[in-house]
């Protein structure tokens, strides 16, 4: 337990170290933690005075490291405030303080590094805002081209008709679902090929950076003529409802190329679809899952033909799957994982963010050969490639959905936090977490951007009813959350905190005019009583459990009851 009061000391102390610093000591961590007994075997050890003491300082250091986060949280979301007392608190609410404290941290870190690298980057869908689809119905790709240029010796794909796009339940139909289920691969896929000595490096390599339609053209033609390629996809989501690609990276075994998909949105899927559909070529690309259903949300491109290395690596039971240990361990790479969060709509990319697109698909190939020369050389070594190909089609198979919202959809936000609202609260939430799907679609913006998941919870717990309460809870306002504050947040807040007042008062179905026999109470308030029925003085709430009447008196004491809470 050293190493672990080590680590948890490295950790609670380095809150403002370097990110990637923090990130492998967690990994660490959480590993040492894993080879603590359990079930039977805690008990035995348990029944030792030196376990016990052992591990009573252990959980010290972690509730120490726990403290130092919360205190970290406070002094930068609320100086001047006072932290919780983490030994104060049952387990849940533990587990709620670390997620709030670790949201307002990174939504701290969001807002700097947005202000360093997004600031002056203009939205790229601005341009082809006509060619994204933010409905609240289910997707629908652009349609592909219905002639394919590839070797007529290989099984056909078939034709992808305008009236096989979408299926009776409302989704699209896959256009290659046929073609993928009936792909047979050539004999030449499972001999063992000679091993290469080595694989060449980035700096041994040209670099076509294809900006052009022109060089688009090329690039297909140029990989029409190869037997297998290598790809990856960067993508960006903050600022953006469904994501868009950013680039695809492509790598031959002498050549490596970069589409800037954000200048070539429209012509991608016209010159390099038919490529990725041809079932000649192996397409060799490492936890596809995303990446294909990526390429058919934005240019309707579909592979056919693919080798996954994750894939390889589960089939064979490797102890890893990530891409760098591939790397490290077959290629004697370290790969720099520092701009795998980065943005990658600016332009032009740095020289260091260009070597990390590049060595994604660099080494792919070699790693390719490897694999599959391992999984051939076993016992059963045909049916172990088969295998992997076959799992790698399954994920070709793989549809984009898009996001549908429905009444409902806030239960799937909430059960995961395990935070209890009352009945008024979950009635502002679910009002909040529709406004900010309404938001996100019409400006195109992801949920994040419009109101974090952290920011739902504050609002619908404490009900704010102006500007000033905002302002007292939220650390800060997103924008889209500044310009339309009057707007949905704040009137169902409002009325939610006012039905909560009044809870007898109900507003009657039809209108019922006023007659003399029954004057309106000089007492009674007619801003507080429903459109149809004046209140009485007897209904009336005490005067001790309305709203002072001060805004700002108001605000005061709504910050006092957050702080007691």
């Amino acid at each position: 337990m050293d190493e672990a009061d080590r680590l948890l000391a490295k950790f609670a102390g380095g809150i403002a170290a370097p990110a990637q610093g923090i990130f492998k000591e967690s990994v660490r961590l959480q590993a040492l933690s894993m080879k603590l007994p359990k079930g039977g075997l805690y008990r035995y050890y348990n029944t030792f005075v030196s376990f016990k003491q052992e591990l009573r300082a252990l959980k010290e250091n972690v509730l120490s490291a726990i403290q130092v986060l919360l205190s970290t949280a406070v002094s930068v979301e609320s100086p001047g405030r006072d932290p919780v007392d983490v030994r104060g608190l049952d387990e849940r609410r533990r587990s709620e303080s670390i997620i709030d404290a670790t949201d307002s941290l990174l939504e701290s870190v969001n807002r700097r590094i947005r202000v360093i690298y997004c600031s002056n980057i203009a939205r790229p869908q601005d341009v082809w805002r006509d060619d994204v689809d933010n409905s609240n119905r289910p997707f629908i790709p652009k349609q592909v081209r219905a002639t394919l240029d590839y070797d007529t010796s290989f099984p056909p794909l078939g034709r992808a008709r305008p009236t096989q796009a979408v299926a009776d339940d409302g989704e699209y139909a896959h256009m290659y679902e046929h073609a993928l289920k009936n792909l047979t691969y050539d004999e030449v896929m499972f001999r063992v090929r000679p091993r290469r000595k080595r694989c060449l490096s980035i700096d041994e390599v040209p670099l076509v950076w294809v900006r052009t339609v022109a060089e688009l053209a090329e690039l297909a033609s140029q990989l029409n003529t190869v037997d297998e390629f290598g790809v990856d996809l960067e993508m960006h989501e903050y600022r953006s409802f469904q994501g868009f690609t950013c680039t695809i990276q492509i790598s031959t075994w002498r050549s490596d190329y970069i589409v800037d998909t954000l200048l070539l949105r429209k012509s991608v899927g016209d010159y390099l679809g038919p490529v990725f559909a041809n079932p000649r070529i192996v397409k060799v690309f490492h936890a596809a899952s995303n990446d294909v259903q990526w390429l058919q949300r934005d240019f309707s491109i579909y592979v056919v033909n693919m080798f996954d290395t994750q894939v390889a690596c589960l089939v064979l039971k490797k102890p890893y799957t990530g891409l760098d240990q591939l790397l490290r361990n077959y290629c004697g790479v370290v790969t720099d994982k520092r701009f795998q969060m980065a943005d990658w709509r600016i332009r032009p990319l740095p020289k260091e963010m260009l070597d990390y697109a590049r060595n994604d698909t660099r080494y792919l190939l070699y790693v390719y050969e490897l694999l599959l020369g391992e999984a051939l050389a076993l016992e059963g070594g045909r049916e172990k490639a088969l295998a992997i190909l076959n799992q790698s089609r399954d994920i070709c198979l793989l549809k984009y959905k898009k996001e549908i919202f429905s009444e409902k959809s806030y239960l799937k936000l909430y059960s995961k936090y395990k935070i209890t609202l009352e009945p008024r609260q979950l009635s502002a939430f679910a009002s909040l977490y529709k406004w900010r799907d309404r938001m996100a679609r019409e400006y195109d913006e992801s949920l994040r951007y419009v109101l974090p998941n952290h920011m739902v919870f504050l609002i619908a717990k404490y009900l704010p009813k102006d500007p000033c309460q905002f302002k007292a809870i939220c650390s800060y306002l997103p924008p889209l959350l500044k310009i339309n504050l009057n707007e949905t947040p704040t009137s169902q807040c409002t009325t939610a905190a006012r039905r909560s007042r009044d809870p007898k008062t109900t507003p009657q179905p039809t209108a019922t005019p006023q007659t003399p026999s029954s004057p309106v109470p000089p007492s009674q308030d007619p801003r507080e009583a429903p459109p149809a029925v004046a209140r009485s003085a007897a209904t009336r709430p005490p005067r001790s459990k309305m709203a002072p009447p001060c805004a700002t008196a108001k605000k005061k004491e709504f910050v006092r009851k957050k702080k007691r809470l």
